[in-house]
């Protein structure tokens, strides 16, 4: 929120200490929040209590004891399982999970706080920020660097997108640069799963000054 704050202040020339206030409220409602302590089947105590690490290793903790295996065996087998290994492939799939799932909520977080700041100023357009790579989604290459209107974006729906190449079906693990699937939130996420780009807001001046670089809905839904 402070980083914020600062951007965002040097668009409003003004401080935003009311703004922030806001911002920090929709922040803890979205996480599930109470003063920094997790509300009862909120966002935070769900993923605390999330059951997924403890099921697997319940799992093969039986199986190691039914097959026989030693300690020191059972040991590398669930460091396989949660850390992977370049041996065998699809292997730390847990602590993959885990990191995406927890990077995705910071970055959703931060769009949140961007939204929410852009909402009290009453800022319209964004630029889609953050480069590209080689793991670069199509929707992200498509839009890397440019003018997105919040408006006409934000009431985009999976089934809208009909160009095949920026929808891949569904699977929270797929490859970074695959497409989007049915549970994409444009305005939350962005590229989707472990998508690393931000929104950062202009003036409404500014965004008439670079129309070149506007994206138009229908260059996803045609």
């Amino acid at each position: 929120t402070p980083l914020n704050e600062s951007y965002f202040k040097n668009i409003a020339k003004k401080e935003l200490r009311a703004e922030t206030v806001v911002v920090n409220k929709a922040v803890n409602k979205a996480l599930g929040l109470n003063g920094g302590v997790p509300i009862k089947n909120g966002f935070t105590d769900k993923f605390i209590n999330d059951k997924t690490l403890l099921k697997k290793i319940k799992k093969q903790t039986t199986q190691a004891i039914s097959k026989g295996q030693s300690f020191q065996e059972f040991r590398q087998t669930l460091k396989t399982t949660i850390q992977g290994t370049t041996d065998i492939k699809g292997s730390g799939g847990l602590q993959q999970y885990y990191r995406n799932y927890a990077y995705d909520t910071y970055q959703k977080v931060d769009r949140l706080n961007q939204d929410t700041f852009a909402s009290e100023l009453g800022l319209r357009y964004f630029i889609w920020a953050g480069g590209i790579t080689r793991t670069s989604r199509p929707l992200c290459v498509l839009c890397n660097g440019k003018v997105i209107d919040k408006v006409s974006y934000s009431k985009l729906k999976y089934s809208d997108i009909k160009t095949t190449k920026y929808k891949n079906g569904s699977g929270k693990l797929m490859p970074l640069n695959s497409g989007l699937d049915e549970t994409w939130q444009p305005m939350n996420d962005l590229g989707q799963y472990g998508c690393r780009h931000t929104k950062n807001y202009i003036a409404d001046s500014v965004a008439n000054q670079l129309k070149n670089k506007w994206i138009k809905t229908s260059d996803l839904t045609n």
